[in-house]
C-alpha cells in the first residue's frame, strides 16, 4: 500500500512539475530564448517560422534533419548542425516524407514526390 502511495505522490509531483514549466515559458515567452536551464546547457532558436516539422536527430547530435514548409501544400529537408547553422537543403521542393539517418549518421534515406 505504501508504494502506491509514493507512486501516486510522484505522479502528482510530476504533473506539477510539467505545469510550472508550461507556466514558465508560457509567461516568459520569447525571452525564455537564451535562458539557462542547466549550467553549461541553452535553449537556442532553430527555426522561427513556426511551421517545421519532423525533427531527426544524427545518432552522434551533430546534425539536424528538418522538414520545412515551404507553401502550403509543399516543404523541403534541410540539413543544419545542432546549433542551427550552416543550413543545407537535401531535397527539392516538394513532398518529402519518411526521412531518416542512417545508423551511423552519415546518410538521409527519404521519400520523395512531387
Amino acid at each position: 500500500m505504501l508504494s502506491h502511495r509514493r507512486r501516486a505522490a510522484g505522479f502528482v509531483w510530476n504533473r506539477i512539475l510539467a505545469v510550472a514549466l508550461v507556466l514558465l515559458f508560457t509567461v516568459h515567452g520569447s525571452s525564455v530564448k537564451g535562458e539557462t536551464l542547466v549550467e553549461g546547457a541553452r535553449l537556442v532558436a532553430l527555426t522561427d517560422d513556426g511551421k517545421s516539422k519532423a525533427w531527426s536527430w544524427a545518432w552522434h547530435g551533430d546534425k539536424i534533419l528538418v522538414d520545412r514548409k515551404v507553401w502550403e501544400t509543399q516543404s523541403q529537408l534541410v540539413v543544419m548542425n545542432s546549433d542551427g547553422s550552416d543550413e543545407q537543403p537535401v531535397t527539392p521542393i516538394g513532398n518529402p516524407f519518411f526521412a531518416q539517418w542512417s545508423w551511423a549518421g552519415d546518410r538521409i534515406s527519404y521519400e520523395f514526390s512531387n
